[in-house]
C-alpha cells in the first residue's frame, strides 16, 4: 500500500458488508466512499485481507462457510464456547494479528474492534479506534447472556486489550453521544477521554431513494396484503431488542383496538423459539410473520411498502436502520432510549415510545403518520455516508499532519 496515504480497516472476524449494521457495515461504506485521490484503503480481519469491496456484492469469505450458517449447526455453541476452543482461538488471533501488524505498513489504522489494535499501536502506527459496543466490550459481555463469560479466555483478553487500545490510540470515536457517555460511565478510570469524539454513522440516502416502492415484496415473503396496518420491525432476536414488548403491544392493537394489524420481523437469534411461543400463546399467528435475515435491498423495499417502522430496543447506541426508515419516508416509532433521541424529534419526524404496551398501542393507532413522513427525509440529511466519510477523512488528515504515533 505504497504511494498515497494508506488506511487499514480492521475487525475481529468477518468481512465488510452492506447487509446488517455495526462496524463491518461502516467499514464497507468507508472503503467505498473514501476519497481515492487522497487515500488508499484495505481491510484485515481473522477471516482475511482485501483491498477491494465490490459495491454490488461485498466481499466473499474466500471459501469459508458464511458465519450465520455456521451458527445454525447444532454443535456450534457447545464447541465454540468450550475453554479448549477458546484458548486455541485466542492463540490463533494473537499470531495472525501480530503477523498482520508486521506485514502491513500503513499510515492509519482504523480499528472497529479493540483486539487487533494493540499489535498495530506497538508497531508505531497512527491509530483510530471506533467503539460500537454498549459501554465497552466488558459491559457487552456481561449482558450477552453467555454464562461464565468472565472465565472465557478470549473475552478476558478482549476486555484487557480494549483498555490498552483506548489508552494508547490517537483518537477514539463513537457513533453517538449516548455511546460515548455510556462508555465513560462504565469505565470511569480509563484514560483517554480527551481523545474521544463523536462521529455519527451515516447511510447512503441516494441508494435508499433509488429502491422503488414494491408491494410485490410482501407477496414474495408470503406476507398478508389485506391487513389494516402493517408494522415492520428489523431486529435480531435477543433481549436488547425487546421484541416481546412489541408483540404484547400488537396484541393490544388487535384485541383492544380491533385493528387487523400485521407485524413483520426481519431477524433471528437465540430468542426465536420464545418469540414464536409468545405469538402462539397469544393466538397471533395470523398477525405475525418472522422472515429471518433477508438482504438489505429487501429491507428497503419493505420499509417503503409498510405503514410503520417500529423498534422497542433497550440500550440503543445508534441504529442505522432508523436512518434508513427515515430515508424511506416511512412513519418511525422507536423507543425513547439512547441514540434514538439523537435522531428522532417526537411528533416531528417520528415518535418516541415508552415501555408500556398499552401506551405503545395507543400511540401507533392514534399517530399522525402522514405528518412525520413529510419531515422524515429532510431530518436524515445530517446522517449521510458523505458526512460520515468527510468527518473521518478530516480526522485522518489531522493525525497525519500532527505526526502523532500513539496516544499515551
Amino acid at each position: 500500500m505504497d504511494g498515497m496515504n494508506s488506511v487499514l480497516y480492521t475487525a475481529l472476524t468477518g468481512i465488510p458488508s452492506k447487509h446488517g449494521g455495526g462496524g463491518k457495515r461502516i467499514i464497507h461504506d468507508l472503503m467505498l466512499h473514501l476519497d481515492r485521490d487522497r487515500f488508499r484503503s484495505a481491510f484485515c480481519s481473522f477471516t482475511g485481507y482485501t483491498e477491494t469491496v465490490p459495491e454490488d456484492t461485498g466481499l466473499t469469505a474466500g471459501g469459508n462457510m458464511p458465519e450465520h450458517w455456521m451458527r445454525r449447526l447444532p454443535f456450534h455453541d457447545a464447541v465454540t464456547r468450550s475453554n479448549l476452543y477458546q484458548y486455541l482461538y485466542a492463540y490463533r488471533l494473537r499470531r495472525q494479528f501480530r503477523a498482520a501488524a508486521a506485514r502491513y505498513h500503513v499510515d492509519i489504522l482504523h480499528a472497529h474492534h479493540p483486539y487487533p489494535t494493540p499489535f498495530f499501536i506497538d508497531a508505531g502506527t497512527r491509530t483510530v479506534l471506533s467503539i460500537h459496543s454498549k459501554g465497552g466490550m466488558a459491559n457487552e459481555m456481561a449482558h450477552s447472556g453467555m454464562e461464565g463469560y468472565q472465565n472465557n479466555p478470549v473475552f478476558r483478553e478482549i476486555a484487557r486489550m480494549e483498555r490498552y487500545a483506548v489508552a494508547h490510540a490517537d483518537a477514539v470515536t463513537f457513533p453517538s453521544h449516548t455511546s460515548r457517555d455510556l462508555f465513560l460511565r462504565m469505565n470511569p478510570s480509563i484514560p483517554g477521554a480527551e481523545r474521544m469524539e463523536v462521529i455519527h454513522n451515516g447511510i447512503d440516502v441516494d441508494s435508499v431513494a433509488a429502491v422503488p416502492r414494491s408491494p410485490e415484496v410482501l407477496v414474495r415473503y408470503d406476507i398478508r396484503t389485506d391487513a389494516q396496518l402493517t408494522l415492520l420491525n428489523i431486529a435480531d432476536h435477543n433481549a436488547q431488542k425487546n421484541i416481546p414488548l412489541l408483540i404484547t403491544a400488537l396484541e393490544r392493537i388487535v384485541r383492544v383496538h380491533g385493528n387487523d394489524a400485521m407485524l413483520i420481523n426481519a431477524g433471528e437469534g437465540q430468542e426465536t423459539p420464545r418469540l414464536r411461543e409468545q405469538v402462539r400463546t397469544a393466538g397471533l399467528e395470523r398477525h405475525v410473520r418472522f422472515l429471518g435475515r433477508i438482504p438489505n435491498e429487501d429491507i428497503l423495499r419493505l420499509l417503503k411498502s409498510t405503514d410503520c417502522f417500529v423498534l422497542t430496543s433497550r440500550d440503543v447506541v445508534f441504529d442505522l436502520v432508523v436512518l434508513e426508515a427515515l430515508a424511506a419516508e416511512t412513519a418511525v416509532f422507536v423507543s425513547d432510549d439512547g441514540g434514538n433521541r439523537e435522531i428522532i424529534t417526537h411528533g416531528s419526524n417520528g415518535y418516541l415510545l415508552g415501555n408500556d404496551a398499552d401506551e405503545i398501542a395507543r400511540m401507533i393507532i392514534g399517530a399522525d403518520r402522514d405528518r412525520v413522513r413529510s419531515h422524515a427525509l429532510r431530518s436524515v440529511q445530517p446522517f449521510t455516508v458523505r458526512s460520515m466519510v468527510r468527518s473521518y477523512e478530516t480526522l485522518y488528515e489531522r493525525l497525519l499532519s500532527a505526526g502523532v504515533k500513539g496516544g499515551a
